[in-house]
């Protein structure tokens, strides 16, 4: 294991014994509806163009997002831990001290969301959507990132480890001082001007070759 400077990130605020929340299965969120102090678990959420929705306080637990739509989502000391948030719309969503464990995110759409103080950890997010997003002190740690799209990204304090980037779009991102050292990809879509003072691991070497349009031979 390569030793890599941890990113200091907040953890959610939670309550102590949280209460199960008594609401209706499945459940509709409204736009501008408010959730907060509770366990939300083994249920589905569906929303449809439920924008400005806040969450604070939350544990939800093995909740599937089925087609839920909710733009402006606001959320603070949140934990996913085993939901389904596929194709999930949390674009221009606000989200700070949230975590995602072990939580199915293919195709979940973060564009232009603002991240702080967010983890995810041993989730699955091919084709997830990060595009034109501000991530600050954010760490995915164990993902899946297959072909996910951080375009022109803002971010800083942004940490990958043991992380799958195989075809992630990465355009416009500067990576200066980020560190791929644990991620694990064969062609990422940069240019060399962005790839520019990003730190790699000497067997990385050769994908950022092909990159700068390097030929290496033996």
């Amino acid at each position: 294991m390569r030793e890599t400077k941890k990113t200091a990130i907040l953890a959610p605020r939670l309550p102590r014994v949280p209460e199960r929340l008594d609401r209706p299965h499945p459940l509709r969120l409204e736009e501008e509806e408010q959730l907060e102090d509770g366990v939300l678990e083994d249920t589905v959420v569906t929303a449809e163009g439920a924008a400005k929705v806040r969450l604070d306080r939350l544990v939800l637990r093995n909740v599937r997002f089925e087609g839920a739509a909710l733009p402006q989502l606001e959320g603070t000391d949140l934990l996913f831990e085993r939901c389904d948030l596929s194709n999930a719309d949390f674009s221009e969503s606000i989200l700070h001290r949230t975590a995602f464990v072990n939580c199915k995110l293919t195709g979940t759409v973060f564009a232009e969301a603002t991240l702080r103080n967010v983890t995810f950890t041993d989730c699955l997010a091919p084709y997830a959507n990060f595009r034109f997003s501000d991530l600050k002190q954010v760490r995915f740690d164990g993902c899946s990132l297959e072909q996910a799209d951080f375009t022109s990204c803002e971010w800083a304090k942004l940490e990958l480890k043991r992380t799958r980037l195989e075809g992630a779009q990465l355009s416009r991102t500067k990576l200066e001082g980020i560190d791929l050292r644990d991620c694990e990809f064969t062609s990422i879509g940069v240019t060399p001007h962005e790839v520019s003072g990003c730190i790699i691991a000497p067997e990385q070497a050769a994908s950022f070759a092909r990159l700068l349009g390097v030929v290496i031979k033996r």
